[in-house]
């Protein structure tokens, strides 16, 4: 007896890969631009005072 709700289980799960996949994606690039510094540039000195 096939259950009749798969067809909406598969439409979730679906969307629900494509959402992990795209927060994944946003992620690693906000690494990557923390990584490359791409805000202040890569050779500009950040100076701490107290």
């Amino acid at each position: 007896m096939p259950n009749e709700n798969a067809g909406g289980f598969v439409v979730i799960a679906t969307l629900l890969l494509l959402s992990v996949v795209a927060g994944v994606g946003g992620l690693l690039v906000q690494v990557y631009r923390w990584r490359q510094d791409v805000l202040y540039g890569p050779y500009i000195r950040r100076e701490w005072r107290d």
